[in-house]
């Protein structure tokens, strides 16, 4: 079986755990010849070619029309694959407008919340949440064409190395006996950092914790201000990073993770389901999250982390104080450990081979 990975893009922020994706299923079933399109021009064609992945790149010159982008249907003529799996809207209307028209089935996957009408020629969708698989059913998409499978990281990569704990926060002056709460992302409203600075302004005087935040975007200099108005008051110690391609020293570092995104009307959100989130998860960190997106499809609220109601500072609080009291929490952790062990990208892999297997013979 020969499969079409379209990603209408050239620079993709999840394109690791994308690739490990590929790199599970043809190590699991070699006899699968995958080929990967995406946009000339950067580092995901890059990324491709230094994982041994054949790739070529198209870059459509109307993506708003695909009936025009008729050199893609030369591409996929001389690729000659049995399926194509498409990642972002304009792939999967793209794809969805030739390939029937070709007799080739279109698996289109949605890692956001997308308008239904891009995907009305897909003949299955998988969600990488419950969430975005309820977004598209209340549009009106049947529930027979849609599945869910959740996001996969490499979770060797992520587990914890402590020499590198040890090293980072010994040169950041951190002490054994201090615990760091982490956050990280871009600075946008619906990433809720401002909310999770107000929550921990509301903590007790803890004098062992510090807060560090990775990320960048157009509200830094804004979180920042927030940050000294309502930290600096009990002399919590915070500090920004600039983001980093390789996060792991922070993860290995830190003792609890935050991921306070939620809907902000006119920003977005909220994460449909968190890679940083699984990521925290596989290095033993303790984890918490607004119970919205896809953070309930990996967070058992009390089990192996905590869920906080969407945009509620003292609920959030709570969690914080919560988290930090119970700190270090051996079970927590190790329940956080294993649940991203099921969604490791082995797992995933075997979900997906299955998927083709079905879609191929639906369509032989």
């Amino acid at each position: 079986m020969k499969i079409l990975h379209y990603v209408d893009d050239k620079n993709l922020s999840w394109g690791k755990p994308w690739i490990d994706l590929l790199l599970a299923m043809g190590e699991m079933n070699p006899s699968l010849d995958q080929h990967a399109v995406c946009r000339p021009d950067g580092t995901l064609k890059e990324l491709l070619i230094e994982n041994g992945i054949s790739c070529s790149t198209y870059k459509p010159a109307t993506p708003w029309a695909p009936a025009l982008c008729t050199n893609f249907k030369k591409l996929v003529q001389e690729i000659g694959p049995d399926l194509i799996h498409t990642r972002l809207s304009s792939a999967a209307a793209i794809a969805g407008y030739w390939a029937p028209r070709m007799g080739i089935p279109v698996i289109s996957t949605i890692d956001k919340y997308p308008k239904k009408k891009y995907y009305a020629r897909s003949d299955l969708i998988i969600a990488s949440s419950s969430g975005s698989a309820r977004h598209m059913i209340e549009q009106g998409t049947s529930t027979e064409k849609i599945t869910v499978v959740t996001n996969a990281i490499d979770t060797e990569h992520y587990k914890l190395n402590p020499d590198v704990r040890e090293a980072f926060r010994l040169s950041e002056g951190v002490g054994d006996d201090e615990i760091i709460i982490l956050a990280m992302g871009r600075f946008v409203a619906w990433k809720g950092f401002d909310l999770l600075i107000k929550a921990l302004g509301r903590l007790p005087d803890l004098s062992k914790v510090r807060f560090w935040l990775v990320g960048s975007g157009e509200l830094e200099s804004q979180l920042k201000r927030l940050a000294e108005k309502e930290l600096c008051s009990w002399k919590l110690q915070y500090k920004f990073f600039p983001f980093d391609l390789d996060i792991r020293r922070f993860l290995w570092s830190a003792d609890i993770f935050v991921q306070p995104s939620y809907h902000v009307p006119g920003s977005g959100g909220p994460e449909t389901f968190s890679l940083a989130l699984l990521e925290a998860m596989a290095a033993g960190e303790a984890v918490i999250a607004f119970d919205c997106g896809g953070a309930p499809d990996v967070i058992k609220h009390d089990f192996n982390g905590w869920l906080t109601p969407p945009g509620d500072i003292a609920q959030l609080t709570s969690a914080l104080k919560h988290a930090i009291l119970q700190h270090p929490s051996i079970e927590i952790r190790e329940q956080a450990k294993e649940t991203a062990l099921h969604n490791d990208a082995v797992v995933a892999a075997q979900k997906h081979l299955n998927i083709y297997k079905d879609i191929f013979t639906k369509n032989s």
